[in-house]
């Protein structure tokens, strides 16, 4: 399997296993990992604006961020570019994958 492959495998298992806080509808009812994570919940409910906006702008967690979050900001930071060179000789084709931040 090519690096590419291999890559591109790991970002969709991570988003599978993610699924939980990203898929569902938001601002309708509770999203599902309210009740499965209720330290993630708690804390996000506990951050004010100043400190959201802090996060923001640091792009990474604070230290005291409940430690699934801290896990999988530092899964999700290898997986986040992707460089790919074809024919050598300085003609190459970049993709660069977005970064995925975990948002509160």
């Amino acid at each position: 399997m090519s690096v590419i492959a291999e890559r591109l495998v790991a970002i969709t298992e991570a988003l599978d296993e993610a699924a939980p806080f990203w898929r569902p509808r938001p601002f309708v009812d509770d999203p599902p990992w309210v009740e499965l994570h209720p330290e993630i919940a708690r804390w996000c409910e506990g951050l004010g604006v100043a400190e959201v906006i802090a996060i923001e702008q640091a792009g990474r967690l604070p230290d005291d961020a409940p430690a699934l979050l801290i896990a999988w900001q530092e899964r999700l930071a290898g997986l986040t570019a992707l460089t790919v060179s074809t024919l050598g000789g300085g003609a190459g084709v970049g993709v660069v994958w977005a970064r995925v931040r975990v948002r509160v």
